[in-house]
């Protein structure tokens, strides 16, 4: 989804991010992302992200991740994500597109 300024999630990121950099007038926010246990390590999850945000607009994209969730951590980390904050009990996660 396209977050743009006054978007509701999008300030909340905003007030948590370490750098405003991260978040421009737009940029692409990640809501879920998912596989199912039985199809995990197939390389499914790292195909659904890059098609997810191939070809968006935005500079940045955001996403929230559970800090409990270490395969969801490993493979946004191995696609280039950073943690720039925490927002409610999750970590604020940012990267350049």
């Amino acid at each position: 989804m396209l977050a743009r300024t006054g978007d509701w999630w999008r300030d909340r990121a905003a007030e948590a991010a370490r750098s405003q950099r991260w978040v421009g007038d737009l940029c692409l926010e990640v809501v879920h992302l998912a596989v199912h246990p039985d199809r995990q390590g197939q390389g499914l999850g790292r195909l659904t992200h890059d098609l997810l945000i191939a070809g968006s607009p935005a500079p940045t994209a955001l996403l929230t991740c559970d800090p409990r969730a270490e395969p969801a951590r490993a493979l946004y980390r191995g696609r280039g994500w950073t943690t720039i904050g925490r927002l409610g009990t999750s970590d604020l996660m940012a990267r350049d597109l």
